[in-house]
């Protein structure tokens, strides 16, 4: 962890602007649409490089991988937990979906009106994720990524959210190694 006696340290939090191509690749992964794996994997880790080496030449202390591999949380997490099933969602019948937007909304609504602050893509489907089977953890690829590709920050964020998962399923004991191997990565980097 980083510390300041002296001042106080800057990072951020959230989504940061990335390519419309790795966009696009990005949300074919994540709707099963084909892609190319290897050409996704290729430009996410040149598109991240550039949002940390951008970070770093304005000043952020604690940088981050701006989230350009992500589409939205829902998708984040069912590409790490199985037993969710997406389905459309049926107005007067499933309870309304939730929206990141919907208190804004409400305070400003002018604002909504005019199709500012909507979101886009997989986002605004109006899908359910729907618990249809017990949840089994299925994100070993993803952590064996953030440890091979140095996403460190990432993997340990990972491992810091399904740690209950692990110690309830029995899998604390996996868990432990591979955020120790994390932590090796770490150490080399310092």
């Amino acid at each position: 962890m980083i510390r300041s006696s002296s001042r106080i340290l800057t990072t951020h939090a959230g989504a940061l602007p990335r390519a419309p191509e790795l966009r696009e690749m990005i949300f074919a992964r994540a709707e099963g649409k084909p892609h190319d794996r290897n050409a996704l994997s290729a430009r996410l880790r040149s598109e991240v490089a550039e949002v940390v080496r951008r970070q770093a030449a304005c000043g952020i202390d604690s940088v981050n991988d701006g989230e350009v591999g992500k589409t939205n949380f829902t998708n984040y997490v069912r590409e790490r937990l199985a037993g969710f099933e997406m389905r459309d969602y049926r107005p007067g019948v499933d309870p309304a979906p939730l929206n990141i937007t919907a208190r804004d909304s409400k305070d400003f609504p002018q604002y909504f009106a005019g199709g500012k602050g909507a979101l886009t893509g997989a986002a605004q489907r109006r899908q359910l994720a729907v618990c249809v089977a017990p949840l089994r953890y299925v994100g070993r690829a993803a952590l064996e990524w953030s440890t091979e590709s140095d996403q460190v920050e990432t993997g340990l964020l990972l491992g810091g959210a399904l740690w209950r998962f692990w110690e309830t399923r029995g899998y604390l004991g996996e868990g432990r190694t591979r955020l120790g191997k994390l932590l090796a990565v770490a150490g080399e980097y310092g």
